[in-house]
């Protein structure tokens, strides 16, 4: 996902980080935001500028609030922070809705049919999707 962020080491010090379970790390049993917030908090060093997408949103929100005085910025792409806040009825209820609607989807679906009900789970109406408009959103998210 960050490929193209590496020419950056040529001026800072540059950490990718896959999640754990994830890309070249090892598989594990379950994941742990605070465990992972607390291993990237060891990895900063002073004026660091993090950025996290998805998970890694999360792990880097909770790295910034345990050692705010090491962050000189942070950029959050997407953070999947729901299960942070499912106290909160109104999240709770979010949660459940998702975990109804991916329970539903078919053991099989085919790409159009994932995307339709996974965003009408989340509130969102997809239009009718064409084999183009499939194709750019996978190249897109190479």
């Amino acid at each position: 996902c960050f490929e193209r962020q590496r020419s950056l080491a040529d001026r800072y010090r540059l950490l990718v980080v896959d999640r754990r379970g994830y890309g070249s790390s090892p598989d594990i049993a379950h994941s742990d935001y605070a465990v992972d917030a607390a291993d990237i908090v060891e990895l900063l060093g002073e004026g660091a500028h993090v950025v996290g997408h998805s998970y890694g949103g999360v792990v880097a929100m909770l790295a910034a609030g345990y050692r705010p005085q090491a962050v000189r910025s942070l950029v959050l792409i997407e953070p999947a922070a729901l299960r942070l806040a499912a106290d909160d009825p109104t999240v709770a209820a979010t949660l459940q809705r998702l975990r109804e609607a991916v329970a539903s989807i078919p053991p099989d679906p085919s790409p159009a049919q994932y995307l339709r009900l996974s965003s009408e789970a989340m509130g969102v109406r997809m239009p009718e999707l064409t084999p183009d408009h499939l194709r750019a959103a996978r190249t897109a998210l190479r």
